[in-house]
């Protein structure tokens, strides 16, 4: 599935100051979750993808950016909005996303 990517993201001095392994992470969060922002992190896979051993401390770092839901899956807070804008149930392609969400 193809996505949009912020280009400006190099120029936010709190990406800017992730260590490179936390800049690979964050990226594999956008890469593998589902439509809503929604992922089950997998260490393991996680680990072999970016080439450096991540873990739940990992996760900390991205503080309020995060949401830890009650499925034990993590929600990337702004992905909706950034992907997606404003969900309205008229556009064909936010039915998925409202369906995820619901």
């Amino acid at each position: 599935m193809k996505r949009f990517t912020d280009t400006e993201k190099w120029r936010d001095p709190w990406y800017r100051k992730l260590h490179p392994r936390l800049k690979c992470l964050w990226g594999w969060m956008c890469d593998n979750c589902d439509h809503a922002g929604v992922f089950q992190i997998d260490w393991e896979g996680a680990s072999f993808d970016i080439g450096m051993n991540v873990s739940i401390k990992d996760l900390e770092l991205f503080g309020d950016r995060l949401q830890l839901l009650p499925s034990g899956r993590y929600l990337i807070r702004k992905y909706i909005p950034f992907q997606s804008g404003g969900l309205t149930e008229a556009c064909p392609a936010h039915k998925p996303i409202l369906k995820l969400v619901n």
